[in-house]
């Protein structure tokens, strides 16, 4: 009899032990689920922030007027809250805050030079004066020339020939693609993406230029101190000329154009999200041309 009561008893124990187990199962599977649901909905919220960030800043960039501040800007600025985006945008790649969740950077394409329509000069001195050798400058600058050209005479340092079928010989698309042309080093990359574009038209925007490239036009210690106001809003198109130096120059200007890349960034608890895209602003287009037109979109 004992022993019976002892096999009935290890029977109860095994059967609880495994609907413990299954129940355990259940559980976290439960547990997954409603987190997998959990974040599904956080992804949705953060999605309409993303596009609730996009309407508005096109909205603003559209309604309001792109200008440097002023010093009666900056003096206006330090007073108050900074609440309005136009208070707290660039046009320098500098990173702000549209929200809690918001973050956005712009960049002026016309502060960036036009690959397909570059000048020898301005990319030597931009290369040379940021520490890539005189004759390495001049293999990339042939080479890419090379590459945008619709002959097939190599240049100098250039790659270019009729027996070479890897070569574009017309304008480059995207600018990844200066990687096809030549192989550069991390370095050289950074320096290149940093201060080249395709979608750049007309005069450079100084204003919104690269740290590097600013070196390269005045000095080292002069984009110094004026990367670093601008850093602080509080650069003024008067005190950069005053201090570079740099008038009434052709082929420069001082003021954002049409053309802006944005990026925005949206962390929401568990889910961060990024768009990037080039638009071209027309605030004064009459249907049916639209008030703005995308260049390029990723996310």
């Amino acid at each position: 009899m004992n022993k019976k009561k002892g096999i009935a008893l290890i029977q109860v124990l095994l059967i609880t032990a495994l609907l413990t187990v299954f129940a355990l199962f259940l559980n976290q599977g439960a547990q997954r689920h409603i987190h997998i649901a959990s974040l599904a909905k956080q992804k949705a919220e953060a999605e309409v922030l993303m596009h609730s960030a996009k309407n508005k800043l096109l909205y603003t960039l559209l309604t309001e007027s792109l200008q440097y501040p002023t010093e009666s800007d900056i003096i206006e600025n330090e007073g108050s809250n900074k609440k309005e985006i136009k208070k707290q945008w660039n046009f320098h790649n500098q990173l702000f805050y549209m929200s809690k969740y918001t973050s956005v950077k712009i960049q002026d394409q016309a502060g960036l030079i036009n690959v397909n329509g570059m000048q020898s000069r301005q990319m030597e001195e931009l290369l040379t004066t940021n520490g890539v050798s005189p004759k390495r400058a001049k293999q990339i600058i042939d080479t890419l020339l090379d590459w945008l050209d619709a002959d097939n005479i190599p240049r100098d340092f250039g790659r270019d020939s009729f027996l070479l079928n890897d070569i574009r010989n017309g304008q480059i698309t995207d600018i990844t693609e200066i990687e096809k042309a030549l192989p550069l080093t991390s370095e050289e990359q950074k320096l290149l993406y940093n201060n080249l574009s395709i979608f750049s038209r007309g005069d450079l925007n100084v204003m919104s230029a690269s740290k590097e490239f600013l070196a390269s036009v005045t000095s080292p210690g002069k984009a110094d101190y004026v990367t670093q106001l601008r850093s602080q809003g509080k650069l003024t198109v008067s005190k950069f000329k005053e201090f570079t130096g740099i008038g009434t120059v052709e082929g420069f200007r001082f003021i954002p154009s049409n053309r802006l890349a944005i990026r925005i960034y949206i962390d929401y608890q568990d889910i961060s999200l990024s768009k990037e895209f080039i638009v071209k602003l027309s605030p004064y287009a009459k249907d049916p041309i639209l008030p703005y037109d995308l260049l390029l979109e990723r996310n």
